[in-house]
């Protein structure tokens, strides 16, 4: 289980830095500071706003498709019972091959160029 990218061992490993430097009582009083500034940030208005921010963001693909009328021609295709994407998938495309090389022939034992 990982939070934040945080394993168990480093999260216990952190915790016991934590009450070696603070001690019992002074984890106490952190922990409480950290309460409170954390019901601060999510009471605050600002906090609100990115969450509407954020589910308006999440909300767009959704609203593009209604718009779009995509919504309308899915619920078609499943009446008809055909689907948007294929049943086998397509064989994948093999790039061309290279052209094989010019050959001018054997080289000539004069040496000069060609003319």
């Amino acid at each position: 289980m990982e939070i934040f990218n945080v394993g168990i061992l480093e999260l216990a490993l952190i915790l016991l830095l934590a009450f070696i430097l603070l001690g019992p009582q002074g984890m106490v009083q952190a922990a409480r500071n950290l309460g409170r500034l954390l019901r601060k940030i999510l009471h605050s208005p600002l906090w609100a706003s990115l969450r509407k921010v954020d589910r308006e963001v999440r909300q767009v693909p959704t609203r593009l498709i209604r718009e779009a009328g995509l919504d309308e021609l899915e619920e078609e295709l499943r009446r008809s019972g055909q689907s948007l994407l294929p049943s086998q998938p397509a064989a994948p495309v093999q790039p061309p091959a290279p052209p094989p090389a010019p050959d001018d022939g054997p080289p000539s034992g004069n040496g000069s160029a060609p003319r």
